[in-house]
């Protein structure tokens, strides 16, 4: 819809404000120059090749090319777009309700910081990606249909670092999907679809250390202590609790719990739903770059809660549109307009960037 494109702009059309812009660049012009392991090129004692090698190529080609205000304009498209990708299915799969659309505005909302074009933003895709095309495996395992999700994987781990999201994501799709009770795919099928998954995602310069890689940037912890996390700057998000994306997520929060709250009797919403809320919940506070593509998975996860259908042993209601829901809906967009207005004006405490587009002053050669 038409809203949905404009709160989406509003959001995404901003100077380019990621701190590892240049740094990117550099990576993708050392690829175009021939070399396989940029990091190790640039940087004099980085002992490992790089799995996410291509990550920097598309922006650099992208900025030499057309320069830096239209690359930021075509980082807003692509935003555009994915909305879109995200919003058709789910009107093709059953009907709409206007909160489906306030819950995919509270998803952009929590991830406005990857819309940059740095590897963070091919994340955030590859959750939108990798759910649709598990979505289509789901519901019928034809060769084209797990050929699209293996290639999708091959990008993600040769383009962005946190790759490993493809296996939650494809788990969360073929398990959580409105219609679970009557799953698709057998157990087997799963776990060859998910060795399949491990195979083609460790095509990298990398090799087998890639899931490896990508586990330990999505959950720093579990391989460094907290003091040499926070020396090298990553730190919990809850560390930046005024920020807008934090605040969007939070709502997101209390979205998916009210929603299992409201169907617990139902025997369905058990430990799928509470697994996959604190898997996205665990990830987004790992780090503060885990955010968005958090923040993404439990949108669909807490859009699948709304669609699902009760089942036969239970009286609770579906998320149908009702005169009390419409309402509810124009109240809630009023209120995200209000709030994506706040945050393109760039008056949200915090906030280091406006409604614009080119290059952010603090990023200015």
């Amino acid at each position: 819809s038409l809203g949905l494109v404009g709160f989406v702009l509003l959001l995404t059309l901003h100077p380019i404000v990621a701190p590892d812009f240049w740094w990117q660049l550099a990576r993708g012009r050392a690829v175009w120059e021939g070399h396989i392991a940029p990091s190790q090129t640039l940087l004099a004692f980085e002992p490992n090749a790089d799995a996410d090698w291509l990550g920097g190529l598309p922006w650099y080609l992208l900025y030499v090319t057309v320069g830096p205000s239209i690359l930021s304009c075509g980082v807003a498209i692509i935003a555009v777009v994915v909305a879109n990708a995200i919003a058709k299915p789910i009107r093709k799969r059953g009907g709409f309700n206007p909160m489906w659309i306030v819950l995919i505005c509270l998803g952009f909302a929590a991830s406005r910081a990857a819309w940059s074009p740095t590897p963070a933003l091919i994340d955030v895709c590859g959750v939108v990606a990798v759910w649709n095309l598990a979505g289509s495996v789901r519901g019928n395992l034809r060769p084209g249909n797990v050929a699209g999700l293996l290639l999708c994987q091959l990008l993600w781990a040769n383009l962005a670092s946190l790759s490993i999201l493809g296996l939650v994501v494809t788990f969360a799709r073929l398990n959580l999907g409105h219609d679970y009770r009557q799953p698709k795919l057998s157990f087997q099928s799963q776990c060859w679809l998910f060795a399949l998954l491990m195979l083609i995602g460790s095509a990298t310069p990398r090799g087998v250390y890639t899931l490896w890689d990508s586990l330990r940037i999505l959950v720093p912890w579990i391989s460094a202590d907290m003091g040499t996390l926070a020396a090298a700057g990553i730190v919990p998000t809850f560390r930046h609790l005024p920020s807008a994306e934090f605040t969007a997520f939070l709502i997101l929060c209390a979205c998916q719990l009210g929603l299992m709250l409201r169907r617990w009797p139902n025997p369905g919403s058990g430990w799928r739903d509470v697994a996959m809320f604190i898997t996205a919940t665990v990830i987004a506070a790992s780090a503060t770059a885990n955010l968005a593509p958090a923040a993404m998975l439990l949108m669909f996860s807490t859009i699948e809660l709304c669609r699902r259908e009760p089942g036969p042993e239970t009286a609770v209601e579906p998320c149908h549109e009702t005169p009390g829901s419409v309402w509810g809906a124009i109240l809630a967009s009023t209120v995200l307009t209000v709030f994506a207005l706040i945050i393109a004006w760039g008056i949200w405490p915090g906030s280091q960037t406006r409604l614009g587009w080119g290059l952010a002053p603090q990023l200015e050669p």
